[in-house]
């Protein structure tokens, strides 16, 4: 990642020594340690959840073009057509007749009966 090498680290190591002494440095390195960890796992989680949310698009892409291709083999943008054009037909059909309430309104004439005129 910072492309240190061996002696970079040994002089790293000398000037530590020097600026910390002995009795300071190694709780100055566990300290570093632990911070290189924290720091390590939260890159690692970020990591893994960009890995998540670019698997989940590419599941959500190939769902869509497995649904495309269902559409296409089975018809079914054909038949979704084929009812909305009748839904669109029936509404000025619907507009020109009366509704249920309208019919259940009107007085149905009494029809009379006639007399059987074959005697």
């Amino acid at each position: 990642m910072f492309d240190i090498g061996f002696w970079e680290l040994c002089l790293i190591a000398v000037v530590s020594l020097l600026i910390l002494g002995p009795e300071r440095l190694p709780t100055a390195a566990r300290t570093a340690g632990k911070w290189i960890g924290k720091i390590k796992g939260m890159v690692g989680n970020v990591k893994a959840e960009i890995d998540r949310e670019l698997q989940l698009d590419e599941i959500q892409q190939k769902m869509r073009e497995h649904e495309q291709k269902l559409r296409e083999k089975s018809g079914l943008d054909d038949f979704q057509e084929a009812v909305d054009q009748t839904i669109s037909n029936l509404d000025p059909i619907q507009k020109n007749h009366p509704s249920s309430d309208d019919i259940d309104g009107l007085e149905k004439e009494p029809t009379e009966s006639k007399p059987d005129e074959r005697n």
